[in-house]
């Protein structure tokens, strides 16, 4: 994670193999300052206790399209010059975890969904609860290539119905806060090696990590 930098501090910012032309710079300026802008408002939401879960899942969504905004122009860099590479293709960045949908409520030996129906006034009754889903978040790309919010099909077996009978429920998770904050210190780190200082202030982080696989 980069350091609290002085946010009026100047910043020092060389030419490394003739690629910084001043338009390439602005974009990267404005990038950089629309994601500390975002990343504020969203803190300011996900923070608030008397936030909704829905409200603080689209924060996060928006605080991630702010990261590959950046991304996508700081990419070229990325891609020629080390580590850029390995950050791009292969830095572990941990897992996204996905629990199974729904409010259930023990009965015996089954589940009682207290928010889907098997049909019209009948509560989904199932045999047991699936283990939640990791999906293992491997590169910067990756969030070029994994939809928002994550999205992974659980299977359950109804209970008091027919032969095998399944039903397929979707959870929802985003991508955690900290692993965004950890792919932006990666990518300044990187941008301050090859000589353009960018750094982005990194406010406190001690908040415990959000579960939204209720929202759907």
């Amino acid at each position: 994670m980069s350091s609290t930098p002085d946010d009026n501090a100047d910043v020092t910012v060389t030419d490394p193999e003739g690629f910084n032309t001043s338009e390439r710079l602005k974009q990267i300026y404005r990038a950089r300052e629309d994601l500390r802008k975002m990343r504020k408002e969203a803190a300011q939401v996900r923070n608030n206790p008397n936030t909704n879960p829905q409200a603080k899942l689209e924060a996060v969504q928006h605080y991630r399209a702010a990261v590959e905004s950046l991304l996508l122009e700081v990419g070229t860099l990325l891609k020629n010059h080390d580590p850029g590479p390995e950050l791009w293709h292969d830095r572990h960045y941990g897992f996204v975890t996905i629990r199974p949908p729904g409010n259930w409520q023990r009965q015996g030996s089954h589940y009682e969904s207290k928010d889907r129906e098997y049909r019209q006034n009948v509560p989904l009754l199932v045999e047991d609860i699936p283990d939640a889903k990791r999906v293992p978040v491997i590169g910067l790309k990756w969030l070029f290539e994994t939809e928002t919010p994550v999205t992974r099909p659980f299977e359950f077996a109804v209970y008091g119905g027919a032969l095998n009978e399944t039903v397929t429920l979707a959870g929802s998770s985003a991508v955690p806060w900290r692993t965004l904050n950890q792919m932006v210190g990666d990518v300044n780190e990187f941008l301050n090696e090859v000589g353009v200082g960018l750094e982005i202030d990194e406010e406190s982080d001690d908040v415990a990590e959000m579960d939204y696989s209720d929202l759907i």
